[in-house]
């Protein structure tokens, strides 16, 4: 039984809700977080802070040694509490639908410095919301392979009768 791919469900794609497909959109571009190298994850951390920053409107500070800390911090957060799964599109993504009050509870930050409470608040959320649609298409996809399974079932059972209908009347024929 092989893993389940995101690729296997496309074919329910149509009907999933907008937030839903911008999810499962942001998860198809690009590769998480944990399979870049280190100078991919900087490069991409100094670029999230900064998309985050015009999105919320949170200010990002100035001075060098603390633009430094803050990549530094935010890098070991993504990696050490479990966000690293998320592609770069995601956590962008998930900054976009809180400032669109599409995540249950939208987060502020009042013009404060981008920080990570502010972060891991935003991504909590947004990994509940991918969390359910996870969930929903491994359900639907469940149930296509049940589908599936029962036609074939159905099918086996039409054939064995037609066989075996098929043999009685070559028997009533032949004697």
């Amino acid at each position: 039984d092989r893993m389940l791919m995101l690729n296997d469900l496309k074919d329910n794609y149509q009907n999933l809700y907008p937030d839903e497909k911008k999810i499962y959109d942001s998860r198809m571009i690009g590769i998480s977080v944990q399979d870049m190298n280190e100078s991919e994850v900087r490069a991409a951390t100094t670029g999230i802070i900064f998309k985050i920053s015009v999105i919320c409107g949170c200010q990002v500070p100035t001075n060098e040694l603390h633009i430094d800390a803050l990549e530094q911090e935010f890098m070991v957060f993504l990696k050490e509490y479990g966000y690293d799964y998320l592609t770069v599109e995601e956590i962008i993504t998930a900054f976009r639908m809180n400032a669109n009050f599409r995540l249950p509870e939208k987060i502020e930050t009042y013009g404060a410095l981008f920080n990570i409470d502010y972060a891991s608040k935003v991504l909590k959320q947004y990994s509940t919301k991918r969390y359910q649609l996870d969930n929903k298409l491994s359900d639907v996809y469940r149930e296509m392979e049940t589908q599936k399974i029962l036609a074939e079932e159905e099918n086996n059972r039409r054939l064995k009768i037609i066989n075996q209908f098929q043999h009685i009347a070559n028997v009533a024929y032949h004697s």
